[in-house]
């Protein structure tokens, strides 16, 4: 495995959305470079919606890391994270941490690194959102408690990117002698843009909300009624939304659209969590299973015989379907979208396991 410390990280714009971030001078000589693979949407010049699709790095935005370097919990915690998910050694050493929302950005950056021995970091303050750090320090802490995955299950670098919404980054990111494995990125543009991207032309798509005389945003369809769609309406009219509500918002929108044309009644709903614990589902993938890179693409002649099977065999395609739409585009995607499932508490019939064990899910138990 080569040192990629001296190379520079590139990140494409989210669909459809053009703009750059350039890493200061003092940090351009120690950026690696990788390539990210992304849960996007695009949308079309007719503003149909298109299927997500995963895209290829451009080489328009970047974003620089200095020198990084973990102590204590976190260098006990890299060096298991080179091991299996759950693993005794992990589950014994773990020490179980109270998540308390930290009250500034440096004491929640700090809870990171020397409690989870996570590296939340960027070029430019990106990550100056306290909202933001506290969400996905609770997250890691739920991950870092929880018997069955324990601190080796996370990655342990956390960056910005202007791709997508969250996603995890193709290549394993090496400094100063520490492998940190592959990094999760958080699209900070996406967030800060919430309302124009997801509010105002992803829902209105969905064909689940319309705007009513006064401007204000109400059912599309009378039978859409449920608790779970006045939530819907609530974020859609707020004035503001903290980013808890962003995440629980979008999280609604890929429950209703994986089972779009089935009728309300047949939402499950996501947790909170929902997009990063399907981007660790990746994670955890890549980590445990040889295949894992030919369970990606399917399309083109890059496709390879695993996603071949799985893309044409309509008994395969019936069962990930009970999963959610999304899941049936690739075996990577089957695997991470049953994955987050779980971790919402949701349960599948067994042959949708026993998918999920053919393509090397990870481990459960």
């Amino acid at each position: 495995m080569t040192d990629i410390s001296n190379y520079r990280f590139n990140c494409p714009a989210f669909t459809g959305v053009t703009g750059s971030t350039v890493a200061p001078p003092s940090l351009q000589n120690s950026i690696p470079q990788c390539t990210l693979q992304s849960d996007t949407v695009s949308f079309s010049a007719s503003n149909q919606l298109q299927q997500p699709q995963k895209e290829s790095l451009s080489t328009g935005a970047k974003w620089g890391l200095g020198a990084i370097a973990v102590v204590g919990l976190g260098a006990l915690a890299c060096a298991l994270s080179r091991g299996k998910v759950g693993t005794k050694q992990a589950q014994q050493l773990a020490e179980q941490f109270e998540f308390k929302p930290a009250k500034t950005i440096e004491e929640a950056k700090k809870f990171a690194k020397e409690k989870l021995g996570v590296t939340i970091t960027d070029e430019a303050g990106k990550f100056e959102d306290l909202e933001m750090v506290n969400f996905l320090n609770q997250w890691l802490t739920n991950i870092h408690n929880n018997p069955k995955l324990g601190p080796s299950a996370y990655p342990k670098l956390i960056c910005n990117s202007d791709k997508g919404v969250a996603s995890i980054v193709e290549d394993e990111f090496i400094s100063n002698g520490i492998n940190y494995g592959r990094p999760l990125t958080i699209n900070t543009k996406f967030f800060k843009d919430f309302k124009g991207r997801v509010i105002d032309r992803y829902m209105p798509q969905l064909d689940i909300l319309a705007r009513n005389t006064e401007g204000k945003y109400t059912l599309a369809k009378p039978e859409y009624d449920s608790e779970y769609t006045r939530r819907l309406i609530k974020y859609a009219n707020a004035e503001e939304l903290s980013f808890k509500d962003k995440m629980q918002c979008w999280s609604d929108l890929k429950a209703f659209e994986s089972r779009m044309g089935e009728g309300i009644e047949g939402i499950q709903e996501n947790g909170i969590f929902r997009t990063l614990n399907h981007e660790l589902g990746h994670f955890l993938h890549a980590k445990s299973c040889k295949d894992f890179n030919l369970m990606k693409n399917n399309t083109g002649q890059n496709m390879s015989d695993i996603t071949n099977e799985f893309v044409n065999n309509k008994e395969i395609q019936d069962t990930v379907r009970k999963v959610s739409k999304y899941s049936t585009k690739s075996p990577a995607e089957f695997v991470a979208d049953t994955f987050a499932g779980i971790q919402d508490g949701k349960t599948f019939p067994d042959d949708v396991m026993t998918l999920y064990k053919k393509y090397g899910g990870p481990s459960l138990s």
